[in-house]
């Protein structure tokens, strides 16, 4: 076995609820890489540990106190009075309708002054 020098196994025997940690593996000649590091470190009294961890955790269960959730109200919103989008609608596509048309009749009407005035010009060029 290895030896580990007294003032180190003092502290290691000082943590008992670490697990014991074999110096050999395997039932080899060397240590295990963990034993090298720590050395050999005995769990003493690991079921009054364990004793005391369920009666601690059983006695938080008990404390916490579990409440149903609250139902949720439904909260209808303040709702703004219909607005009659048919007519409102209808306004607006009738107001482009006669921007468009009335645009389009500058555009034939302008295209109609160009024609005129460049047969015109072709006239009074022949002669």
């Amino acid at each position: 076995m290895v030896s580990v020098p007294a003032q180190r196994r003092a502290k290691l025997t000082s943590f008992p609820q670490c697990l014991t940690i074999p110096p050999r593996y395997h039932g080899g000649v060397e240590p295990s890489p963990i034993g090298r590091m720590l050395g050999s470190i005995n769990m003493t009294n690991w079921k009054a540990d364990l004793d005391a961890l369920v009666e601690a955790t059983t006695a938080f269960t008990k404390s916490v106190r579990v409440e149903p959730p609250v139902p949720r109200t439904n909260v209808e919103p303040n709702r703004m009075p219909p607005v009659n989008l048919i007519n409102s609608e209808r306004d607006e596509i009738r107001q482009r309708v006669a921007n468009f048309k009335a645009h389009q009749q500058r555009f034939i009407q302008e295209r109609r002054d160009y024609a005129a005035s460049e047969w015109k010009r072709m006239l009074a060029s022949q002669s």
